[in-house]
């Protein structure tokens, strides 16, 4: 779950560690049990790599790929295996022209790259991806806040949604590669 949330300096904790974060962001809930995978080296001993979860992955993938994600980072609940994408400041950076999706895969420490690309879980995350539909983009790009950090006007929403309404399209050929 996220939202968009408005962060005043007095939220913050005491240091300036999180000054970066004052101002109009986009927070996610916490769930329990989870860990970035940038951390999860240091939990390898105790980690079991064969509790990840191939469909999420799948998903993970199929949504990283459609949306040109830059800073591929997911978590990994310790408990359940499923992943989240998470962090998505680096995408939507060329959405003035078409791009076909390239093959996003984010290495999960002790786990075979290829782990979810069975042809059941790659068929529900392209099926997840091609459902939705044009009214749905046009309803999540209008939350994007306003403001130049956001770079984020009328034209340059619509512009999001008819690019990743292009993607859309083009994922089930990206995740084809994933073999």
């Amino acid at each position: 779950m996220v939202r968009i949330v408005r962060v005043t300096p007095e939220a913050l904790p005491a240091g300036g560690s999180a000054t970066h974060l004052v101002g109009v962001v986009m927070g996610s809930e916490d769930e329990k049990d989870c860990v970035n995978t940038r951390d999860l080296a240091m939990l390898a001993p105790t980690f079991d790599a064969k509790l990840v979860d191939p469909e999420s992955r799948a998903l993970v993938v199929a949504f990283q790929t459609w949306i040109g994600v830059g800073d591929v980072q997911v978590l990994v609940n310790l408990k359940s295996g499923r992943i989240r994408s998470i962090d998505h400041g680096e995408c939507f950076m060329a959405t003035d022209r078409p791009a076909d999706p390239v093959l996003t895969v984010l290495n999960i420490p002790g786990v075979d790259d290829k782990h979810g690309s069975d042809n059941e879980s790659v068929k529900a995350a392209i099926e997840r991806i091609e459902s939705v539909g044009d009214q749905a983009l046009v309803d999540a790009v209008t939350r994007i806040p306003l403001g130049d950090s956001w770079r984020s006007p009328a034209s340059r929403r619509l512009e999001i949604a008819v690019w990743l309404a292009d993607r859309r399209g083009k994922v089930r050929e990206a995740m084809a590669t994933w073999k």
